[in-house]
């Protein structure tokens, strides 16, 4: 199962939290709590109802870190 990095209190269906960690990533927001979570959904695409969500926190989240031990493909 891929890993994903998901906001701290909002959990996709089936989702399994393994580890959580605060990150300051400066973009035009606060600080936000991020867990690293594995999640799947029903397509096999990794955090899209996340994507969908929160594009412009995502988008500004260390993509490097967020791909370490993906499987999915890369989030643009």
């Amino acid at each position: 199962m891929a890993h994903f990095e998901c906001l701290d209190g909002y959990r996709l269906k089936g989702s399994e939290v393994i580890h959580c960690d605060i990150w300051t990533k400066e973009w035009d927001g606060p600080t936000y709590p991020i867990c690293l979570a594995k999640t799947d959904d029903e397509d096999g695409n990794v955090g899209s109802a996340l994507m969908r969500k929160f594009p412009k926190i995502l988008s500004s989240i260390d993509k490097q870190r967020v791909q370490r031990d993906k499987e999915a493909p890369v989030i643009s």
